[in-house]
């Protein structure tokens, strides 16, 4: 069985975004040594490495665990500056002796506070989440046809921002509709 989260967080996630599943496993398996509660199964608290993007891209950990990302490809991912996430695991020493199967997991359980709007939308003090999202990532490339603004009118413009404003204002309307 997995308990856990992500220590990292995003400017918008709020401070307790991930951290609080963390601490919540840790005080969980606390609780349970001071109670003397033997388990039928071996616990293991996670903390997914770089879940929010913080420095490399988002859900590293969780794609490695799930197979959606190669841990080798996981590795050679590279900050800003060029420091690869392998190079930045082993300065810290948090590169693992080995892969965690997961085949060896009963079960994953996370506490998770998403600080959005809602619950405080509808004065309510918890929430118990029901779904979640896929995101799926596009790379989009429009492209215009320059020309000088004052003596082309606007209905032979070809503005590449344009169509981009139109495609964001669309792609609104389509999660909206969802």
């Amino acid at each position: 069985m997995l308990l856990g989260s992500h220590l990292d967080s995003q400017p918008t996630g709020g401070k307790f975004d991930g951290a609080f599943g963390v601490l919540a496993a840790l005080e969980a398996l606390r609780s349970l040594d001071d109670l003397g509660v033997t388990t039928r199964r071996a616990i293991e608290i996670v903390n997914w490495t770089n879940e929010e993007g913080a420095v490399f891209r988002p859900m590293v950990g969780s794609e490695v665990f799930t197979g959606a990302l190669p841990l080798e490809t996981a590795y050679q991912l590279r900050e800003p500056a060029g420091e690869t996430m392998k190079e930045r695991l082993d300065a810290i020493g948090y590169r693992g002796e080995r892969a965690l199967d997961p085949d060896d997991v009963h079960c994953y359980f996370e506490a998770h506070i998403e600080q959005g709007p809602i619950l405080e939308i509808e004065r309510k003090t918890i929430g118990v989440v029901t779904g979640g999202i896929g995101l799926m990532w596009y790379k989009v490339t429009l492209t215009g046809v320059e020309a000088h603004a004052g003596p082309t009118p606007m209905s032979v413009r070809r503005d590449a921002l344009m169509g981009a404003a139109e495609v964001a204002l669309a792609i609104r309307e389509i999660a909206r509709a969802h």
